[in-house]
């Protein structure tokens, strides 16, 4: 699909070689780098509330580059399953927990950044929402919360009977979909109020804010060395709603 977008605007290749200001691409690449770096940090913090002692943060930042290799070559999201694999297969991490983490990092990101995203747009770009659609966004955010909060409000020993029955059912396929499922939902339902629901949680909504404003600063760097001039509150309005 971006082969065809390329083609279809006849990209000139030859103004990547252009650059008015070169060195803002080198500040571009570390700019970059330290938004990767912010999520190993953040990974790493979350391990520790698991206490998870196989993984070291060396391996996390190892793990960040691969994770970002699968995102920009597969379609989708796929990045996600493959890093709680290699979590799990090279690190050691249990299985659930590589699953439990991944997964609510995601969540957070595309949660956070969404949120963000929309509030930009309502304030640089109100032509594009009117009253009524803003307020069927809240309305959904508010029902998505109020579901998440159920979710949790759960007991665990819920989640333990769904594992118990799904291992009694005979179709060996659904069986196995059915007992990933409910040690999937058990172990989310069992760690991220660990992570989430105590003091020291607090600094993972500070990393959120640094690793997209990195990100956006690595994108701002690259259209001022082009010598192009774009709002810093427009590229981190954007970079959260690309997502």
């Amino acid at each position: 699909m971006f082969a065809g977008i390329l083609w279809f605007f006849n990209i000139d290749w030859n103004l990547l070689f252009e650059a008015k200001n070169p060195v803002f691409l080198l500040f571009g690449l570390i700019a970059y780098l330290l938004a990767i770096a912010v999520l190993a940090f953040r990974a790493h913090f979350f391990f520790k509330q698991l206490k998870e002692k196989s993984v070291s943060l060396k391996a996390l930042l190892k793990i960040e580059f691969a994770s970002k290799f699968f995102y920009y070559a597969l379609p989708g999201r796929l990045n996600v399953p493959f890093k709680a694999i290699i979590l799990n297969k090279v690190c050691g991490v249990k299985k659930g927990n590589a699953i439990s983490i991944t997964t609510l990092e995601y969540v957070l990101d595309v949660g956070f950044m969404l949120l963000l995203g929309l509030i930009g747009l309502s304030l640089f770009f109100q032509e594009l929402f009117d009253s009524i659609s803003i307020l069927k966004i809240v309305i959904s955010m508010v029902a998505l919360g109020a579901l998440i909060l159920v979710f949790f409000l759960i007991s665990t020993n819920r989640f333990k009977q769904l594992l118990a029955k799904s291992k009694k059912l005979r179709n060996n396929f659904l069986r196995k979909s059915f007992v990933f499922v409910s040690k999937l939902l058990f172990k989310i339902r069992d760690t991220w109020p660990k992570i989430l629901l105590n003091k020291r949680t607090i600094p993972v909504l500070f990393l959120l804010l640094l690793n997209w404003f990195f990100s956006a600063l690595s994108t701002e760097f690259v259209f001022l060395a082009y010598g192009q001039y774009v709002p810093f509150l427009w590229v981190l309005t954007f970079s959260a709603v690309s997502l």
